[in-house]
């Protein structure tokens, strides 16, 4: 589910790379039942960060076109300074 909602002017400072210029944020949520793996990776999450979120944005280098296959996910890794990457259920590390 996505909905737009606006961030509390108190924790706007703390998440800026969330929160839009008039406060709001897009939020999706997630659930055990429709997705376990992605909901118990956001759970360790905010056990390691006291926030059970992550940041979902496209994967592109600037002036390149969005990444749409594992190959070009895996490229524009080799040509960037990523550290990790998933690409389905595999953990790319350098």
């Amino acid at each position: 589910m996505i909905s737009i909602v606006d961030v509390r002017p108190e924790h706007r400072a703390q998440l800026p790379a969330i929160t839009h210029v008039n406060g709001s944020a897009r939020l999706q949520t997630v659930s055990a039942h429709d997705n376990p793996d992605f909901h118990a990776l956001l759970q360790a999450v905010g056990k390691t960060t006291g926030r059970e979120m992550v940041l979902n944005t496209s994967f592109n280098v600037k002036g390149q076109p969005i990444v749409n296959t594992p190959e070009e996910a895996v490229e524009t890794f080799l040509g960037t300074g990523i550290e990790y990457l998933f690409v389905e259920n595999y953990l790319v590390a350098r």
